[in-house]
């Protein structure tokens, strides 16, 4: 006879079990990223012949007109060196745009540029563009740590012209106040924002009443969460909140109803998934993919980065601190790779197989012509790839 323990888990396994079977996907690749080619640190030979993309974290990206946008985005690029080998220019936030004509899957050769070195914002793919919501970076081309990281409130549309020859930037009323790793929605003409504790919604069609905000889910503040629009509610899930350099990795999830304007708490998801990337399906299935679930592992490197900014730079103690950070950082086992669903109808998660990739983070999720985008992004600490992939999910009779 089963106790009760062994009888709630059976449950729970089937539950996972009959989510799970629910949706399939197909996965094609498409063409990388090409490599960045604006010149202006001797550090980064962008006229090498050898030189490639090494991908992006936190890349502005959205579909318009049938082209998929990327730009901006942040990495380590000096050959041989990484967040932790001493480098010049510590982390590089770029300005660049690639255009990609998803019908006739090939990079346009003009290159363009976002208004200033941007990563880590909120982006949605709209009809009449690509909204861009804050995130972090330098107003000068292109910024590293030889100049402050700036946070953004600054909000704009971004669209490629009727013939596909110039980018356009419109202004959209700013933020409260500037955020980066913020989560964003779309449900109907309203966008809605989640950063920290707040929650905030703006109409698409009252641009002029700017951004509103609304009661916050009732749980802990967050960031890297994950968020989208489906079946008549925003979806809100996981995340990660660091105090004193000690972080909560959250399993949770809510509903936000605009209607009653209210919350309600979903059940918990069979593993964190911050900063991964939310799709709706078929406006009934929210689909999680990539993001990081491992607190031992966040909590490890917090102590050991504490240690090291505790210590005299080069000194015995910050050199042992650093060296065990590096250790972890080159021997890091990758994010998630299974794909979490949620049935909004029957209120279960399931995993609906897996990634034919290593699981990225600190990228935003695209749609096209009802396939799943995963733009390039982190694949590990310090490690970027510039690998997209499409997958077409379909609903198994």
């Amino acid at each position: 006879m089963l106790t009760k323990q062994a009888m709630a888990t059976a449950l729970a396994v089937g539950s996972l079990c009959a989510s799970a079977q629910e949706l399939s996907f197909t996965w094609r690749e498409l063409p990388p990223i090409p490599a960045n080619r604006s010149e202006w640190s001797d550090a980064i030979p962008v006229k090498a012949p050898w030189w490639q993309q090494i991908g992006l974290a936190g890349p502005v990206v959205g579909v318009h007109r049938d082209f998929l946008l990327v730009g901006g985005g942040a990495n380590f690029p000096e050959p041989g060196l990484t967040a932790t080998r001493a480098n010049r220019l510590g982390k590089v936030y770029w300005d660049e745009v690639f255009v990609l004509d998803l019908n006739r899957q090939r990079w346009l050769e003009r290159r363009f540029r976002l208004p200033r070195a941007l990563a880590y914002a909120a982006t949605l793919s709209l009809p009449e563009g690509v909204l861009v919501i804050g995130g972090e970076g330098h107003e000068s081309p292109n910024g590293n740590a030889r100049s402050k990281l700036k946070p953004y409130a600054d909000v704009f549309l971004m669209r490629l012209d009727d013939e596909a020859r110039a980018l356009e930037f419109k202004p959209y009323p700013s933020l409260p106040r500037p955020i980066s790793y913020g989560a964003a929605a779309l449900l109907g003409r309203t966008v809605y924002v989640q950063s920290g504790k707040d929650f905030l919604a703006l109409d698409l069609d009252a641009l002029d009443q700017g951004w509103r905000a609304l009661a916050p889910w009732p749980g802990e503040a967050r960031d890297l969460a994950l968020a989208t629009g489906v079946n008549g509610v925003v979806v809100l899930a996981s995340g990660r909140l660091t105090r004193d350099g000690v972080s909560t990795v959250h399993k949770d999830a809510y509903a936000y109803d605009p209607r009653s304007r209210s919350w309600s708490v979903l059940p918990e998801m069979p593993h964190a998934a911050q900063a991964g990337e939310a799709f709706a399906v078929q406006d009934r299935f929210v689909v999680l993919m990539g993001g990081d679930g491992n607190l031992e592992r966040w909590n490890q490197f917090f102590a050991l980065e504490g240690q090291r900014n505790r210590a005299q730079p080069g000194s015995v103690e910050w050199e042992q601190a650093n060296t065990a950070v590096t250790f972890l950082q080159d021997h890091h086992t990758g994010f998630n790779q299974d794909i979490l669903v949620f049935d909004t109808q029957t209120r279960r998660w399931g995993v609906a197989g897996h990634l034919p990739a290593p699981g990225p983070v600190t990228t935003q999720p695209v749609t096209w012509r009802g396939e799943l985008l995963l733009v390039s992004g982190e694949v590990g600490p310090g490690k970027r790839t510039p690998k997209i992939w499409a997958g077409r999910p379909q609903l198994n009779k």
